[in-house]
């Protein structure tokens, strides 16, 4: 049997998602729950690390914390994500925190039920040609339900990507 050049269109079209829920997929695509993302930056003497995860990976619920447990839960989280040593860079790079932003998405009530929650630190390091190495064993050990970690990264000696895992926590900055 063959068919009409014109029914593979019509064919497509029936497959792909409503609009809106295209649109919704559309802005959360790299939205997986147990992966979370990380960027780290080093320019000059200052760091710029951003991590970005899906809420269920750091509280573990997505949807407007209402409930003092889940309110609790934001708290909590937001305290242990504040401090850049969660994200161990080696000491050798002395560097320490000039600041933390958070951008929590469970303040309020949106559309989507996939909600991330973003994390940026600014570092200055006293020695960054020593910056070498990233250990994000106890970002694994704090928040278990993150199961991988894709890290992005940029120095003045290389750049490179590698996803860690709890099992494998150590991310090396540099390309050899």
């Amino acid at each position: 049997m063959s068919r009409s050049p014109l029914s593979l269109p019509v064919i497509m079209l029936a497959c792909l998602p409503i609009t809106g829920l295209a649109e919704d997929m559309d802005s959360h695509a790299a939205h997986q729950h147990g992966m979370a993302q990380l960027t780290l930056v080093l320019e000059k003497n200052t760091v710029q690390i951003a991590l970005e995860s899906p809420a269920d990976n750091i509280v573990g619920f997505e949807h407007a914390a209402t409930k003092p447990g889940e309110k609790a839960a934001v708290a909590a989280a937001i305290s242990t994500l504040s401090q850049p040593a969660l994200l161990g860079l080696n000491t050798e790079a002395g560097c320490s925190k000039t600041t933390t932003r958070i951008k929590k998405m469970l303040a309020t009530p949106e559309r989507s039920a996939h909600r991330d929650i973003e994390v940026s630190h600014t570092l200055s390091c006293s020695q960054p040609d020593k910056l070498k190495q990233l250990d994000a064993s106890a970002l694994f050990k704090a928040f278990p339900r993150m199961q991988s970690l894709k890290v992005e990264f940029a120095l003045p000696a290389g750049q490179g990507s590698v996803i860690l895992t709890p099992a494998a926590p150590l991310a090396t900055l540099v390309r050899g």
